[in-house]
């Protein structure tokens, strides 16, 4: 722990003296090559380093290798995902969303070609996480995981449910990712659903579907054999939900597997015996 300071204040006393641009900063950038950078953001955040002023130190000196065209996608990510897990964003917060700002134009500089749908998802949970509402990045991000040159094995039900969760955070309306991801998720193998998946994907696509369900004008519930059967994604899920070992879920999964169904106002057939029991 003495060991972790010392490197850390020397570090910050480099960085404080390293120019944001110029010669100075191509010269830091050697020292401390952006892989180097990633990794030691990374470590000082994970050790609960407590000096935020040095988080944002390294946060702008990433914003400086970007300009200078050093960062990869996957580096952007690594960095924001760092500060987004750090307490700066509480104890600096208008320095760390700066940060959050300036790499966001290098995300909307890059190709979409070079974001991955991990490397997308990842910083679409880093803006999110941090409740920085940059409509531009979300938006970049969705075409990024639209972009027709991926293959379907860079698609995974981890991926699919970072992008879902972080999207919904921000409350970000994207009927297009939304339909893209609605296919992605019926062509993986449902024994890689975890109950936490599940109730991820169900909570968001009913949240999508309540406008044209909730339409009775009714002052009470129908009963649950008048409700439309699901469709489409929803009932896909329930299938999936269905397969399931009832033992796999824990309360708090059945509760939101539950209610975004009664959200959304259609009947998963056979999904609530399940649910019952697991309870």
């Amino acid at each position: 722990e003495e060991l972790t300071r010392k490197v850390a204040a020397g570090l910050k006393e480099e960085l404080l003296h390293t120019p944001a641009e110029g010669a100075g900063a191509e010269e830091g950038a050697r020292r401390l090559p952006p892989d180097a950078l990633c990794a030691v953001f990374e470590g000082l955040v994970r050790g609960s380093v407590g000096d935020m002023e040095l988080v944002v130190l390294l946060g702008q000196t990433a914003v400086s290798y970007s300009r200078m065209g050093l960062l990869s996608a996957a580096q952007i990510a690594s960095v924001v995902s760092s500060l987004a897990s750090s307490r700066a964003i509480w104890v600096r917060p208008g320095e760390a969303e700066d940060v959050f700002r300036a790499l966001g134009r290098a995300v909307l500089a890059m190709p979409r070609s070079v974001f991955k749908p991990k490397v997308a998802a990842v910083v679409a949970s880093a803006y999110a996480k941090a409740r920085v509402f940059d409509e531009a990045v979300f938006r970049r991000v969705s075409e990024c995981v639209r972009w027709r040159s991926h293959s379907p094995k860079d698609f995974s039900v981890q991926v699919i449910g970072i992008l879902l969760f972080a999207f919904s955070r921000v409350e970000v309306e994207d009927t297009l990712l939304l339909d893209f991801l609605s296919d992605v998720i019926q062509r993986q193998d449902p024994a890689d659903f975890t109950p936490q998946a599940v109730s991820v994907v169900v909570s968001v696509y009913a949240g999508a579907h309540k406008p044209r369900a909730a339409s009775w004008g009714q002052p009470e519930d129908p009963p649950l054999e008048d409700l439309p059967p699901a469709t489409g994604i929803l009932a896909h899920m329930s299938d999936v939900a269905r397969q399931m070992d009832p033992s796999e879920y824990d309360t708090r999964h059945v509760k939101a597997i539950v209610e975004a169904y009664h959200r959304a106002g259609v009947r998963p057939d056979g999904l609530y015996g399940v649910m019952r029991e697991a309870w």
